[in-house]
């Protein structure tokens, strides 16, 4: 057609955008409900007790050393703000969630770095607090920014938690903003945490050492996989996060450490 002329986003590009793809709502409930039903049937024979308590995770209404095991997946500093995007679903309820002790990074709520830290430190301390000597928690977080890692590694040491052993997450479907986001990253790191023994430990790893050690180990592996082996390793080891992940990814296509 004369004078038709079709661009992207950009003139002579071809742009194919991240954008999540439309879903048969039904397909997802008929999934969702088989999946529940499953749940259902393994527990009918329970006789375990469930207690749910809605309350900020900085004051806990629990008895010290009264919990065996705790699984938390916190905010990852300013990655997603949670309290603001569903405030649509939950203005449908009626309340909708009070934002002051929500642990995130946020411009709209006056929230840098450091008042995100101090609300980690204290729902870490009740972590530690609850936990009993003898129990173990499980910690879900990544970041691409060094300065969120420390908050994270500064919680822990605040709480007289450690970490014992780490891991990698593999999610089938990393999230919309995990795709989108330049330099971002799409493995969570595991960390199994334990009460502090009470016997100081002795850190003889540098930075250089752990980046060492993730290449010889897991160096076939993705550049977002491994930065997620690089920051454990330094939060195992008791060591600040020297790198965002931008700059490991430069790093590593570099070849700078191999």
């Amino acid at each position: 057609m004369a004078g038709l002329v079709l661009t992207g986003a950009q003139s002579g590009v071809l742009y194919i955008s991240g954008l999540p793809v439309e879903k048969n709502v039904f397909q997802g409930v008929r999934r969702k409900t088989r999946t529940l039903c499953e749940a259902f049937a393994l527990t009918a024979c329970g006789s375990a007790r469930v207690n749910v308590h809605c309350a900020s995770s900085t004051r806990l209404d629990l008895a010290d050393a009264s919990i065996d095991y705790v699984f938390t997946d916190p905010p990852f500093g300013d990655f997603i703000p949670y309290s603001e995007i569903n405030q649509i679903n939950e203005s449908w309820l009626g309340r909708v969630t009070e934002p002051d002790e929500e642990a995130i990074v946020s411009k709209a709520q006056g929230k840098d770095v450091a008042a995100y830290g101090a609300l980690m430190k204290s729902v870490f301390a009740e972590v530690g607090r609850v936990l009993k000597p003898t129990g173990a928690a499980t910690v879900v977080f990544h970041s691409s920014k060094p300065q969120v890692w420390s908050v994270l590694g500064d919680a822990l040491t605040n709480a007289d938690l450690e970490v014992q052993r780490t891991s990698v997450l593999d999610k089938r479907q990393p999230s919309f903003k995990q795709v989108v986001s330049e330099g971002g990253t799409r493995h969570d790191a595991v960390f199994l945490l334990t009460p502090a023994s009470g016997d100081a430990r002795k850190y003889e790893t540098d930075h250089a050492e752990v980046l060492a050690d993730v290449h010889a180990r897991f160096g076939h592996e993705d550049d977002q996989r491994l930065y997620s082996r690089y920051v454990a390793g330094c939060l195992q080891q008791g060591i600040e996060v020297a790198m965002s992940a931008p700059e490991f990814y430069r790093l590593h296509v570099g070849g700078a450490y191999r």
